[in-house]
């Protein structure tokens, strides 16, 4: 590990990147007090490449996934309006405006949908 100060890094910045490259770690000092440390890249930080298409060939999608979804099934996804309780629904499903113009919620619940806090 070398330190090197910071007015010395800047003006041989080339030069002590390519220390990091062959291995090298090098702790930045400012007044001789470390206060980084600059460490080469490690192969696990890099991301695998993935070609485009790898599983051509392998993947089969049949012509059930394409049909739609029985009725009983799809009751189990989203609900109905009437199911909504007051207090998570927003103001502009409701309809209300404030005095501002802009849409309020009923409950403290902010359009986002995170609670007012008064």
């Amino acid at each position: 590990m070398t330190r090197i100060n910071v007015h010395e890094a800047k003006t041989h910045l080339s030069k002590v990147l390519d220390r990091v490259e062959k291995g090298e770690t090098v702790i930045l000092c400012r007044r001789n007090l470390p206060i980084a440390e600059i460490r080469p890249v490690t192969k696990e930080a890099e991301k695998p490449y993935r070609r485009f298409g790898f599983l051509k060939g392998m993947v089969h999608v049949t012509d059930a996934f394409f049909e739609p979804m029985p009725d009983d099934f799809m009751e189990h996804f989203g609900g109905q309006d009437d199911e909504i309780p007051d207090r998570y629904r927003l103001a502009s499903m409701a309809g209300e405006r404030g005095k501002s113009g802009s849409a309020k919620s009923k409950g403290g619940v902010t359009r986002t949908g995170k609670r007012r806090v008064a």
